[in-house]
């Protein structure tokens, strides 16, 4: 069997050093959308493992595990007919549904404890080439945690299974993100992700 297209198996950052607060929220997002809920503690480690490769602290590894495990937070907010359309989305919907990192923010901004964790919610669709929503951010203006993020966020997504498409090999989905590193991704932290990928273990 292709390792290549098995799940990845990485460390449980669930509720490592995370409030109670979090806990409640990854609750709703489970009960609102429970395929939601494996793509998040999964994106979680992957996140945890590359921010520490890049040589981010550990007191600042905290803030990027609960940063990933709310990215979707501001979901929350979108409706039902727009959120599980099982087709593509019209442009209106879209502009809809690209609301949601204003949701998230509009969300931990009112937490105390998660303020500090809001930097990947909000700016997580932020593309290196400026290309990307809420704002448009460009290069190093976009915070280095959801920089992070994001090539992770794509990574698993590509290789999990949706209605519309199977999953894609982890081949597959590395070149894709290569081909895009300095448009959509910070071309420092892809050959770093590129050379942890051999790191991560997969279910044969």
């Amino acid at each position: 069997m292709d390792p290549t297209t098995q799940p990845i198996v990485v460390k449980d950052e669930r509720f490592t050093s995370c409030p109670s607060t979090l806990e409640g929220l990854l609750e709703i997002l489970a009960l609102r959308d429970l395929e939601t809920q494996g793509h998040t503690y999964r994106v979680t480690g992957i996140t945890v493992m590359l921010a520490r490769k890049m040589g981010v602290r550990e007191v600042d590894i905290d803030l990027i595990r609960q940063g990933a495990m709310l990215h979707d937070i501001g979901k929350i907010g979108i409706p039902d007919s727009i959120l599980f359309k099982p087709g593509p989305l019209t442009e209106q919907e879209w502009a809809v549904m690209k609301q949601h990192p204003h949701y998230a923010y509009r969300i931990l901004s009112r937490i105390e404890d998660l303020k500090p964790a809001f930097e990947i919610p909000l700016y997580h669709h932020e593309k290196w080439d400026g290309s990307g929503y809420p704002f448009g951010l460009k290069g190093d203006d976009i915070p280095f945690a959801a920089r992070l993020f994001s090539v992770s966020d794509v990574f698993d997504a590509l290789t999990s299974k949706r209605p519309y498409r199977p999953a894609w090999s982890r081949k597959r989905a590395l070149a894709h993100i290569k081909a895009r590193a300095g448009t959509s991704f910070d071309p420092s932290i892809v050959p770093v992700f590129e050379l942890m990928i051999e790191e991560i273990d997969y279910i044969l």
